[in-house]
């Protein structure tokens, strides 16, 4: 999800390409049955028109009757957190901070350690997008909104991500 992450999975998986790229200007020549962003990656995007701007793209490459399925945080479900950690493998565990510095707006603080070493740490900033806004410039880019829900399966629990599906 971030650059160093990049560098621990290219030295792991050297035999995988990764396209590293900004987000808002990224078009790759191929087009796709399916593209997925993950991670809430859409929210290290502040500007709604940066967002409207990434969704044009990802309608170009994004094959007729395809699907662009992402995730982003459910602003009812994120909330200060006393640090926690993951582990990964025997070897890689990641610690967790989330704090809330303002309205709409998240800092998620991760270390991450293999052999107890730390590798990297960083602050991420995201800003928390209102699901209805999100799905609306999807519509306007000329995407069809299939889902858009706060849980994957169907399920009674809420999460803390909101999951959505777009055709094109």
């Amino acid at each position: 999800f971030s650059a160093g992450m990049i560098d621990i999975a290219r030295q792991r998986n050297p035999e995988i390409p990764y396209d590293v790229a900004d987000m808002i200007t990224y078009r790759p020549e191929a087009r796709y049955d399916l593209v997925t962003c993950t991670g809430d990656a859409l929210n290290h995007i502040a500007a709604l028109s940066d967002v409207e701007q990434i969704f044009r793209n990802v309608r170009s490459y994004t094959a007729e009757g395809g699907y662009f399925i992402f995730d982003i945080l459910n602003e009812n479900e994120v909330s200060t957190s006393e640090p926690f950690e993951m582990d990964f493998s025997d070897t890689v565990r990641v610690w967790f901070q989330m704090t809330r510095p303002g309205n709409k707006q998240v800092n998620l603080k991760i270390r991450v350690y293999e052999q107890d070493a730390l590798q990297f740490e960083e602050i991420i900033r995201e800003t928390v997008h209102a699901p209805t806004t999100i799905c609306n410039l999807l519509r306007k880019t000329g995407f069809e909104v299939v889902k858009c829900e706060n849980r994957l399966l169907d399920t009674n629990n809420p999460g803390t991500t909101w999951f959505i599906i777009a055709r094109r």
